[in-house]
This record gives C-alpha cells, sequence and structure tokens, in this order.
C-alpha cells in the first residue's frame, strides 16, 4: 500500500474503530446480532483532503429468519464505488465474535462472514494489502490484518 494511504491511515484509525464501535448499535437482526463497519476509502479527484479521504459507516439488518441478510461490509463496498472511491485502504468491522458458516473459525474478534470475503476480495477498489481492523464490540480488543491474511486464515480463495 502506498505510504500516502499508510499515513492517512494511521490518522484515522482510533477513529475508524469508535465509529465500527458506535454504528454497531444500529444493527438490526431478529437474533440480536449487531454489526458496525467504517470503512476509509480514497479517490484521486476531490476539492481536498475531505473529498479525497472519507469514512462511510453501515450497520447490518435482518429483520427476519426468511429475509436476505444485509452486510455492513457489502453495503459500504457498493457506496464507496457508486460515489467514484478507487480505493478502499481500511474496514474496521465491529460486533461480538461468532464462529464463521463456512470455515467455522471462530477468532478472538469479528471477521468478515463468508459471503462478505469473497465479495471484498472481488471488488476492483480492494486489493490485498486492504487492512481489516476486527473488533469485539465488548471487551474492545482490535485485531489488525490485511484482507489476503483473512481469506488465507479461512482458506478462501485468492483472487490475487
Amino acid at each position: 500500500m502506498e505510504n500516502k494511504h499508510l499515513e492517512a491511515f494511521a490518522r484515522v484509525k482510533s477513529d475508524l474503530i469508535r465509529t465500527a464501535r458506535s454504528v454497531a448499535e444500529r444493527g438490526y437482526s431478529y437474533r440480536g446480532f449487531k454489526v458496525g463497519c467504517a470503512m476509509f476509502v480514497w479517490r484521486p479527484k476531490g476539492v481536498g483532503l475531505t473529498e479525497r479521504y472519507r469514512v462511510f459507516k453501515a450497520a447490518n439488518a435482518k429483520p427476519l429468519k426468511e429475509n436476505r441478510k444485509f452486510c455492513a461490509e457489502m453495503t459500504l463496498g457498493c457506496y464507496a464505488r457508486s460515489n467514484g472511491y478507487e480505493r478502499i485502504i481500511a474496514i474496521a468491522i465491529a460486533g461480538l465474535p461468532q464462529a464463521d458458516d463456512g470455515s467455522g473459525i471462530e477468532s478472538a474478534t469479528l471477521l468478515p462472514c463468508e459471503d462478505c470475503r469473497p465479495f471484498l476480495a472481488n471488488l476492483p477498489e480492494v486489493s490485498s494489502d486492504t487492512i481489516i481492523l476486527s473488533v469485539h464490540n465488548h471487551t474492545g480488543l482490535v485485531e489488525q490484518r490485511t484482507l489476503k491474511e483473512v481469506l488465507v486464515l479461512h482458506g478462501d480463495k485468492l483472487p490475487w
């Protein structure tokens, strides 16, 4: 990842974590599973730093068991893309950890689910070095990995 993006990320890292934790309370699920996400994005053309770098936030939604789930990570990936942001630098995901439906892996913090991982990995704005901050919403524990590391951990196919 370019140094300019890493430097910008270092300045907003704690805000990303705080935002993801806060927006998780807006999550809605029939089973009470709440996830918040904050995404740090970049586009080359903008009026100033606030137009080139932005933080978007979203929460999950699955009101009924029969409904399709709407993951916060997918919502934000689409939003960043539709608003012309060309690079997703970092994604902070906050919630309570649970075993992954696909791999069965349960980490100390909440990682992207089996649906979000391939979606993110194949989104043009995301790369193998996109930073994933996974946050345990009760303890505040934060783990930092790259998307590639998350995919390898779950045994997912790497698109790069």
